[in-house]
């Protein structure tokens, strides 16, 4: 027999607790209009938390920033938005909410990458669910 560990876990599987309901929420859904709104909400905040500079809480705000960006992420690589991701209502080819490469240069000269590399390994993590 092969063991069901093999098998591929569904990206809800990814989040926990309250986060899992919203994730079932956000896939089953399926709103174009309202996931394209999020995701860039969600890159706004991420943009916003960034520029904090308080020693105090940084854990909360770590883990803050992590959970934004695995919803991000989930929206941002799900296979059923790609189409729909480049061109804009207009016609217009747009472009991924968040530039991670900037994020982090940033974040480098700023000597806070302890704050950005966290949130950019779980969007990045969110990959995996929608490679081919």
């Amino acid at each position: 027999k092969k063991s069901s560990t093999n098998a591929k876990a569904a990206p809800e599987h990814n989040f926990s607790g309250h986060q899992e309901f919203f994730a079932i929420f956000l896939r089953a859904g399926d709103s174009y209009k309202f996931n394209f709104h999020l995701k860039h909400r969600l890159a706004n905040i991420l943009s916003e938390m960034m520029a904090v500079n308080e020693t105090k809480g940084l854990c909360d705000h770590i883990a803050k920033t992590q959970m934004l960006a695995k919803f991000l992420g989930m929206i941002s690589f799900s296979p059923n938005y790609d189409l729909a991701d480049l061109i804009s209502d207009r016609g217009e080819a747009t472009y991924p909410p968040i530039n991670i490469k900037e994020c982090i240069n940033a974040a480098w000269k700023q000597r806070r990458l302890v704050i950005v590399i966290p949130w950019v390994v779980q969007f990045l993590g969110m990959m995996k669910w929608y490679a081919h």
